[in-house]
């Protein structure tokens, strides 16, 4: 529960599989899919890190289409 809490995305989800399963805590399937939908932002979060990362290489490579891409995400 501490690393869960601590925003480590794998422990956190399987705390939800705990909550929804009631493995060591009351069945709960409110904090199951509050611990499932953290985990999943965790990984989104990773996931779009990623992929500015490798944008902003293309990017720096001259590639038109990824710039054109960085500008938008700035936009937004």
């Amino acid at each position: 529960m501490k690393a869960a809490e601590q925003g480590d995305a794998e422990a956190q989800f399987s705390l939800g599989v705990c909550y929804f399963g009631g493995l060591g805590v009351e069945q709960s399937y409110t904090k199951a899919v509050k611990w499932y939908r953290k985990a999943a932002e965790q990984e989104l979060a990773k996931s779009f890190s990623e992929a500015v990362k490798w944008l902003g290489k293309a990017a720096e490579q001259g590639s038109l289409e990824a710039q054109r891409k960085l500008r938008e995400l700035n936009y937004y």
